[in-house]
C-alpha cells in the first residue's frame, strides 16, 4: 500500500507541474498578442487611451495602440462634422482602417505616426 501511495503522489506532482506549465505557456502567448483599438473619442489625442476602446462603440479605457495592433476608425468613431485625431507623442500601429467612418474627421500628425 506504501508504494501506491507513493505512486499516486508522484502522479499528481507531475500533473501539477503541467497544468502550471500549460497556464504559464498561455499566459506567454497571449501576451503581446496583437489586438484592435477602436477609436472612440471624436476629437481627442490618439495618445490618450481614454479615446481607445476593445469594441466598437465601447467605452474608453483600452491601451493606446501598440505596433502590433489594429486601428479601426468607423461610424461610431465620430459624432459631429470636423472632428480631428491629433497624435500628439509617436504613435504605431499594424495597420488602420478607415471603412464606415462619418463626419468627415481629421487626422492631425503633430508627432510621427507609423503604420508597421
Amino acid at each position: 500500500m506504501q508504494n501506491f501511495t507513493t505512486e499516486v503522489a508522484a502522479v499528481k506532482r507531475v500533473l501539477c507541474n503541467l497544468i502550471i506549465a500549460a497556464c504559464v505557456f498561455a499566459v506567454a502567448i497571449n501576451t503581446g498578442q496583437a489586438q484592435t483599438r477602436y477609436w472612440r473619442g471624436g476629437t481627442g489625442s490618439w495618445n490618450s487611451a481614454a479615446n481607445w476602446s476593445t469594441t466598437s462603440g465601447g467605452v474608453g479605457g483600452a491601451s493606446v495602440p501598440s505596433a502590433t495592433d489594429a486601428v479601426v476608425f468607423d461610424a461610431n468613431s465620430f459624432t459631429a462634422a470636423g472632428q480631428t485625431v491629433t497624435v500628439t507623442a509617436g504613435a504605431t500601429c499594424a495597420s488602420m482602417d478607415w471603412t464606415g467612418v462619418t463626419n468627415t474627421p481629421t487626422l492631425s500628425l503633430a508627432n510621427p505616426l507609423a503604420i508597421t
